[in-house]
């Protein structure tokens, strides 16, 4: 189920913080570096602990790109996010 979530004051410096860090030379360079070394494939044969291993590398990075993605859209105000609840039978 989607719903919209007010963001705080709070919330709005530190993705402030984020786009000012990866929006400059140096956090571009890093931000890519991530992108290659986290974001490819996470899946290992017969491995499941270093499968969620590399999963977990993979949503830290997401996570960077979607605060990244909200700041510099200027959507600070509401967001919309999957609540856990799954679908609504209502």
């Amino acid at each position: 189920m989607l719903e919209e979530t007010k963001i705080t004051d709070e919330q709005k410096k530190i993705i402030s913080s984020y786009c000012l860090t990866f929006n400059s030379e140096h956090g571009q360079k890093v931000l890519q570096d991530m992108i290659d070394s986290y974001m490819g494939q996470t899946y290992v044969r017969a491995d499941s602990h270093h499968s969620a291993f590399n999963e977990g590398e993979r949503a830290v990075v997401l996570g960077i790109l979607d605060l990244l993605r909200i700041g510099n859209t200027g959507q600070t105000t509401e967001i919309t996010v999957e609540s856990e609840g799954g679908e609504d039978n209502g």
